[in-house]
This record gives structure tokens, C-alpha cells and sequence, in this order.
């Protein structure tokens, strides 16, 4: 979690104009970004060629619960581009998104580009803000079978 300031350290622009408002008043906008890839649980030894140890999703998320329990936090932005997680982790992730609709708290999410995941997450918060140029990638089930018979038949 950092408290942003008004230059918007950390952020893209258009996050920041969503927060905006917010960001006035006394109040922290926590900031959470699940971008890239990221450990189920904490490790204790850095990977050979990284200079700092990778955040743990189990990390993340306790952070995550924290700030709807905190009562300076007034709002959470969540980046989500890229996010290397697993469908059971975005599951967990947008169950706890969805909890701070008790506690009146709105979660901003951005992304330059989404997927089928990541939008299933994004549809949880309460404000989704995507880059205008940005893409949606929302792909589904496909089946095909060839119906090779006719071609078999002819060939003897």
C-alpha cells in the first residue's frame, strides 16, 4: 500500500483522474498492483537473476484485507495488466474485491489491456477504467469437427 500523492507517483493518468476527488480529501488511496508474475506464498531465498524477492499473492491479499479493515484507507486501485495468475487466484482475489461493497469503500481497477480473467476480476470493483486505445480480449469455448467422409469416399 503507498498514499499517493498528487502528482500521481505510481500510477497512470487515468487512474488518477478516477481517484482524483479522493485524493483531496484527508484520507489514503491504497494501491495494489498485481501485474506480472507473483508467488502463491512467500519465499525466502530472491530468484537467481532478480534483485528483490517476488511479492507473494498470500501477501498481497492479507494487505488487501487490511485496507477495508483500515479506517484512513477511503478507496483501493488495483492494476491488473498482465496479471500471471491462476483462475483460482483470480477467484480469491475478486471474492475479497467484492467484500469492500460492505464497508463503502470503492475499488478502482485499470489496465491498458484486459482478458477474460482479468475482467472477470475487474467486474468486482466498483469503477473499471481501461485506456481508450486499450484492448478487451474476451475469448470463449470453440469446437470444430471436420467432416473429412465425403473427401475419404472419394479417395477409395
Amino acid at each position: 500500500m503507498c498514499k499517493l500523492q498528487r502528482k500521481g507517483w505510481g500510477l497512470t493518468a487515468m487512474a488518477c483522474l478516477a481517484v482524483w476527488p479522493m485524493m483531496a480529501s484527508a484520507g489514503v488511496v491504497a494501491h495494489f498492483d498485481f501485474s506480472g508474475p507473483m508467488a502463491e506464498t512467500p519465499q525466502d531465498m530472491p530468484p537467481l537473476f532478480a534483485s528483490e524477492m517476488p511479492v507473494a499473492f498470500k501477501d498481497m491479499l492479507a494487505r488487501l484485507r487490511a485496507a477495508r479493515e483500515d479506517k484512513n484507507v477511503v478507496a483501493v486501485i488495483l492494476e491488473v495488466e498482465n496479471a500471471a495468475l491462476g483462475t483460482a487466484q483470480l477467484e480469491e482475489l475478486r471474492q475479497t474485491v467484492r467484500k469492500f461493497q460492505a464497508v463503502d469503500k470503492p475499488v478502482y481497477v485499470h489496465a491498458d489491456s484486459l482478458t477474460t480473467g482479468t475482467y472477470a476480476l475487474a467486474t468486482s470493483a466498483t469503477h473499471i477504467s481501461i485506456t481508450p486505445t486499450g484492448d478487451l480480449w474476451l475469448t470463449g469455448l470453440h469446437g470444430e469437427a471436420p467432416y473429412l467422409r465425403g473427401m475419404l469416399d472419394k479417395m477409395g
